[in-house]
């Protein structure tokens, strides 16, 4: 099986990640940014030619990752997918759903992959949390909450839920295998007028889970923790504690005895975790998608529900 060639596109503070995996993997072609500083530093520590975006898509090689800033994803993506290339792009996808559907138009017509950076699909801990829950490990699913934020990292064109939120939103999704029917929203713009730093969003599905998102730019600690309760246990995986210590299972029982609820306390279980790098894992399964002509876990469809979730969430900004 001939090694895949990959070219990357924005070799900025995420990008640079893209580049170290894939030239570790022994896959990387070609690298391309508008910073030329940036570029030479990356080029001579890699010793990787550079190129521009036009000598990419015009060269042999099979996928171009981009991870530039999320208004160009959809020009570019679409320039690489029409061009012949197979095309893994950077969360979001998009800036909205008309051009994600596009895009998943042509990667269906062109027959190349079309793979979202949802990196928390590929990440250790939450792909054995999706495996004990399809076990039952935790019983009929009541709520899932996610926590994720930070101080600082302020953007000017997007709000902080379309910066964090793709991450658990994706998640979020792939656990309850389908689009919430209710949507309630609250934010607040407290340095920009024009752009939400703190959001928490509640989805309801027709299953009768309920979710819960809350970002935020203005937090004095960093967290990532994504929560599921069932009725059998509750879940945390949290992102910010050392690896022998992110996934962990709570085997409460709530039971009722008299009418009366009553809880039933066990021992924390902490789940071993195969210790690989999840981005390591989302760049080999790339590779993988190209070399067997297979779908992307998180491939333009699963893309499209995440936009669909941001956007709704968006309008109910725009209206408060």
């Amino acid at each position: 099986m001939n090694k895949a060639k990959i070219s990357v596109v924005g070799c900025g503070y995420w990008g640079k990640n893209f580049v170290r995996n894939f030239a570790g993997l022994g896959n990387l072609e070609s690298i391309c940014d508008e910073n030329q500083e940036c570029l030479k530093s990356i080029s001579n520590q890699y010793q990787v030619p550079i190129r521009t975006f036009d000598q990419i898509i015009k060269s042999d090689v099979d996928g171009i990752v981009i991870s530039a800033p999320p208004a160009h994803h959809y020009r570019l993506a679409r320039k690489s997918l029409e061009a012949g290339k197979h095309v893994f792009v950077e969360k979001p996808l998009t800036m909205n759903v008309e051009h994600a559907q596009k895009l998943q138009k042509v990667s269906l017509q062109t027959g190349k992959v079309l793979m979202v950076g949802h990196l928390l699909q590929y990440h250790p801990a939450f792909l054995k949390l999706k495996e004990l829950i399809n076990q039952g490990k935790l019983g009929r699913i009541h709520h899932i909450y996610s926590y994720r934020v930070n101080l600082g990292s302020f953007r000017h064109k997007e709000n902080v839920f379309w910066d964090l939120a793709p991450h658990d939103i994706s998640m979020i999704l792939s656990l309850t295998n389908d689009l919430p029917e209710k949507i309630y929203t609250r934010g607040s713009c407290n340095y920009n007028p024009f752009i939400y730093d703190t959001i928490l969003a509640d989805l309801s599905f027709k299953n009768g889970i309920k979710a819960h998102i809350f970002v935020s730019w203005l937090h004095s600690l960093k967290e990532q923790r994504f929560v599921v309760v069932g009725e059998h246990g509750m879940a945390v995986f949290d992102d910010c504690l050392p690896w022998t210590e992110k996934l962990k299972i709570y085997p409460h029982e709530i039971n009722f005895i008299n009418e009366l609820v009553h809880f039933s306390k066990a021992d924390v279980e902490t789940i071993p975790l195969e210790d690989a790098e999840p981005l390591k894992l989302e760049c080999q399964h790339f590779i993988k998608c190209i070399q067997n002509n297979q779908k992307s876990i998180t491939d333009g469809f699963e893309g499209i529900q995440v936009l669909k979730v941001l956007e709704a969430v968006q309008q109910r900004l725009d209206i408060m």
